[in-house]
């Protein structure tokens, strides 16, 4: 997979793990939970039961953060590699909760906790 995809799955697992913990979180697990029907490998429903496991270990303290950033991260890669055209909905995703700056050639992002 070409560094820039993998880049955005990273900031797109970030993303998720980061709205796990927050009243955003059923919204936003719908919003990919699409995204995975239309585009994704494996089941949906399964997608959306694994996403929520995730946030349950999570939030009891299973796993930590860096883990489940690296888990979804991982997931968000396999979706990527199944359809490269849904890099602009994983855009969103992964830029769902910062504001966005474009400075020079690159961009930045700042996360508001």
């Amino acid at each position: 997979m070409e560094a820039e995809l993998v880049a955005l799955a990273s900031a797109a697992g970030a993303t998720l793990a980061g709205l796990m913990v927050t009243d955003a979180w059923e919204r936003s697990k719908k919003g990919i939970a699409v995204l995975w029907r239309r585009v994704g490998p494996g089941e949906p429903t399964v997608v959306e039961c694994e996403l929520d496991d995730a946030r349950e270990r999570l939030i009891r303290g299973q796993n930590t953060e860096q883990e489940i950033v690296e888990e979804l991260t991982r997931r968000v890669a396999e979706l990527l590699a199944a359809d490269p055209q849904a890099k602009p909905e994983v855009v969103a995703t992964a830029y769902a909760r910062g504001r966005n700056y474009v400075v020079g050639r690159g961009s930045m992002v700042i996360n508001e906790r």
